[in-house]
């Protein structure tokens, strides 16, 4: 293949530009899964709930239709529906991986832990992992240096309250992560990020204040359902989703990654919310998909700090 990058122009403020992945988040190492810990695995699952409950509410404007109404009012409807978190799919979604005995990740807001200790405690007594989601789910890119740096530490300060332990993973709110998140993760003790879309496989991403492994994020559930829909009931979009049609897409990008694992392991990473596959028959999608992956060898779950930690050691 011909090398192009030399033809490209030099970027432009704001704009786009295969140099600006260096200079904004870092020297990249790549990572072998190959290691003895893994031997015999061919697919590592990772299973992340993004947690978030309604503080969404309480950023007016942030996004279309997300707690209030075009005049401003408050829409009781929509802040109820993201109250579901709380009140049913938590719970749901902990009973399942209970019964399947497999582990899962958690980002959660700051301020969803402060509202709903009980709730999120219960996810670290569970054994699974609370990661750090922002404090508000307000988005990153719209925040000054200063601001989004008190975001991460607001954020860590409140949910190692509630849990007792500090997070060491972060997931930015809707994924908007900036060229200062990396650096800020890397100066206030994060281990891991899963904002990034640009691979299947954990990479290090190395800065001026330290490293960071990337852990790219995998499929989302909020797209899949037609979520997308402002004021959606049930934030399942119109028409709704069928809960195996979703299992047939999530089921196939796993079964190719476990043909691709003989030599060396793969990573499948799925993103759910509580509030939207926690609902009864959209939980339908997650126990078919367990009930396809957990009779097979060479399939192990993980936390994303558990794999974050084993790549890290691999390469240093």
């Amino acid at each position: 293949m011909t090398d192009r990058t030399h033809h490209l122009p030099a970027p432009e403020p704001g704009h786009w530009h295969p140099d600006n992945w260096t200079t904004h988040f870092g020297q990249e190492t790549r990572v072998n899964l190959a290691v003895p810990e893994l031997a015999g695995v061919r697919v590592v699952v990772l299973l992340t709930f993004d947690t978030q409950g309604d503080v969404d509410a309480a950023v007016p404007d942030y996004q279309a239709g997300a707690g209030h109404w075009s005049n401003g009012a408050v829409n009781y409807c929509d802040a109820a529906e993201r109250q579901y978190d709380m009140r049913g799919g938590v719970q749901r979604v902990l009973r399942i991986l209970q019964r399947y005995g497999v582990v899962g990740t958690f980002p959660t807001c700051g301020a969803t832990a402060e509202w709903y200790p009980e709730v999120i405690s219960s996810i670290a007594e569970a054994g699974h992992e609370v990661a750090a989601h922002g404090y508000w789910h307000k988005p990153l890119n719209e925040m000054s240096a200063d601001e989004e740096a008190v975001e991460i530490s607001r954020a860590t300060a409140a949910l190692e309250r509630v849990t007792g332990t500090r997070p060491y993973g972060w997931r930015s709110p809707m994924y908007t992560i900036t060229e200062r998140t990396i650096p800020l993760l890397a100066e206030q003790g994060y281990e891991y990020d899963s904002d990034l879309h640009n691979d299947d496989e954990p990479y290090l991403l190395t800065t001026e204040a330290g490293s960071v492994m990337e852990i790219p994020g995998g499929m989302d559930d909020f797209g899949m359902w037609l979520s997308s829909v402002p004021h959606a009931i049930h934030h399942g979009g119109i028409p709704y989703g069928n809960p195996f049609g979703i299992t047939n897409v999530i089921t196939a990008q796993f079964d190719v990654l476990y043909g691709e694992g003989g030599e060396r392991p793969r990573v499948f990473q799925y993103c759910m919310h509580p509030k939207i596959t926690g609902r009864p028959f959209r939980s339908l999608s997650l126990t078919a998909f367990l009930d396809h992956v957990t009779p097979l060898e060479g399939v192990r779950f993980m936390t994303m700090r558990s794999l974050a930690q084993l790549c890290r050691a691999s390469i240093e």
